[in-house]
């Protein structure tokens, strides 16, 4: 029973995020992932 309730809260809060931030914008950082680019350029502070 607590893996359903657990199941069931993370596609609610999940839903409400990816709603919140916006589904396009979700997807960007997604694919930015797979760019070589994201990998070889190191961010320095």
């Amino acid at each position: 029973m607590e893996t359903y309730i657990a199941a069931a809260l993370f596609v609610v809060i999940t839903s409400l995020v990816y709603v919140r931030v916006g589904f396009a914008n979700i997807t960007n950082s997604y694919r930015m992932w797979f760019e070589e680019g994201y990998w070889v350029n190191y961010i320095i502070v």
